[in-house]
């Protein structure tokens, strides 16, 4: 695709990770196969308090997403809960025990219509792969029923998306063939996505915004498609609480976010209210911890 060495590939690869700008990973999207709900959850905080209570929050299993924003509220992050009771439990005293936050405000996922994981920092089309959480291979919501060796192979998807079937084998005690067919399975259901994971902050985007919108309710599912086709966005949720939609979007700088403001998003007919929230320090991503 590019035109070099497969030597030179392998070494520049090597030095982005070395210099932590990437993360070869297992994402895993519990929601794809019929798992879990997922939450948005925008916390207030005491300006003294803020650092520990990121720590505290990051620390939370649950929590896939979490960033400081500026705005309204400080940190805003994603929980993904396997059933309403335990969202209800995190939201009830998880968080409330926290000492330093103020202020909890909640906004329910009711879809996810687009997670990508590009990195073209100018918004262009390349003819590189995209990788959007939710396009599973066998396509559909699949219920996926995940027993004790399923979860100590995505455990270790997480820690190492390269790791081979033979190291998943000799870590677990398991067979090669069963390691190769579990993992499989995973993939293939759309569970785990093996993808490159980067901060956008550290990788040429000045701007990196969450964008929320109330709506017409008779244009909601219009205005998400054309969101949704949008190169910038990053993130697409149709959400329940303060807005209708939440978007993540990425600009390398100011100026290519006014255009998108005073263009694209100006253009779209049924948008009632926008606000925006820019991310300042994005801490964790896809249940992965940024140091």
């Amino acid at each position: 695709m590019l035109g070099a060495s497969e030597a030179a590939v392998q070494r520049r690869t090597q030095q982005l990770i070395d210099l932590g700008l990437f993360k070869i990973v297992g994402a895993v999207d519990p929601l794809r196969v019929g798992h879990g709900h997922a939450v948005m959850v925008a916390l207030r905080c005491e300006p003294r308090s803020m650092s520990d209570v990121e720590d505290a929050v990051a620390a939370i299993p649950q929590v896939r997403f979490l960033s400081i924003v500026s705005g309204t509220y400080d940190i805003v992050c994603e929980v993904v809960a396997a059933d309403r009771d335990e969202a209800t439990d995190i939201l009830l005293h998880c968080l409330t025990a926290i000492p330093g936050i103020r202020a909890v405000n909640t906004s329910w996922v009711l879809k996810t219509y687009k997670t990508n994981f590009r990195w073209d920092a100018l918004g262009t089309q390349t003819n590189g792969p995209s990788v959007a959480i939710g396009e599973s291979l066998l396509g559909g919501n699949q219920s996926l029923s995940l027993d004790e060796l399923d979860e100590r192979i995505v455990e270790l998807l997480q820690q190492n998306g390269r790791a081979s079937y033979a190291e998943i084998a000799e870590r677990l005690g398991t067979t090669v063939s069963t390691a190769r067919r579990r993992t499989l399975r995973l993939l293939q259901s759309g569970y785990v996505t093996v993808i490159a994971l980067g901060n956008p902050l550290r990788l040429g985007f000045e701007d990196v915004v969450l964008l929320w919108l109330k709506v017409e309710l008779a244009r909601t599912e219009e205005i998400i498609a054309r969101l949704k086709e949008e190169p910038a966005v990053r993130y697409l949720s149709r959400v329940a609480g303060e807005a209708d939609i939440l978007a993540e979007l990425l600009f390398p700088h100011d100026a290519s976010l006014v255009e998108f403001l005073d263009g694209p998003l100006a253009r779209v007919k049924g948008i009632r209210e926008v606000a925006l929230s820019f991310e300042l320090s994005i801490r964790k991503r896809g249940y992965t911890v940024f140091e």
